[in-house]
């Protein structure tokens, strides 16, 4: 938005009378000059401009079994151990104390299963509070062979050309190993 004022009625009056008092096409002198006298007034000019919106992420076509695969790996990526990889979670350096944290403590004993995936509609993604686009995904966190949560809902959603582990679903994993993961 732009507000022109006093300052810049005057400039364009200038200019209007600088055009009108330019000499006639045979070089004489204008015959008229023009004063203005009116008190001077605000004058407030609104110019509207548009900016297109910058367009949602994309996810590219799969399979539904690319789609699961791809899911998954992101899935493996944050909680195989050693991993934990910020690239697969949603908004994952907000996350990078809890990530170094579990890498750090780590073992085989811990694994996270997809066991299912099924993509959502944006609308769906917008209603269970994650961004699309998402998917639903059901997963077992087991630990020491012991299923701790099994065939639990959670999310995954595509962002930075990837699919990453949805941010509260992320919470609701670590917080089984984690008294309270930072940024959640």
């Amino acid at each position: 938005m732009r507000l022109v004022g006093l300052a810049g009625l005057a400039g364009l009056v200038g200019l209007v009378g600088l055009a009108a008092g330019c000499s006639g096409d045979d070089g004489s002198a204008p015959a008229t000059s023009a004063t203005i006298t009116a008190p001077p007034t605000r004058v407030t000019t609104t110019v509207a401009t548009t900016v297109p919106p910058t367009a949602p992420p994309t996810a590219p076509p799969m399979t539904p079994d690319e789609l699961a695969a791809a899911i998954a790996a992101g899935f493996a990526s944050v909680f195989a151990p050693g991993t934990q990889d910020p690239a697969f979670v949603q908004n994952g350096g907000e996350h990078t104390p809890t990530l170094d944290a579990l890498r750090a403590a780590s073992s085989a004993d811990t694994t996270v299963t997809v066991n299912a995936v099924l993509p959502l509609a944006d609308a769906d993604c917008e209603s269970a509070g994650v961004t699309p686009p998402c998917a639903a995904v059901a997963w077992t966190l087991a630990y020491k062979g012991s299923v701790l949560m099994a065939d639990t809902l959670g999310h995954a959603v595509y962002a930075d050309g990837v699919w990453q582990v949805a941010e509260r679903t992320w919470c609701t994993i670590t917080e089984q190993f984690v008294a309270a993961p930072a940024g959640c």
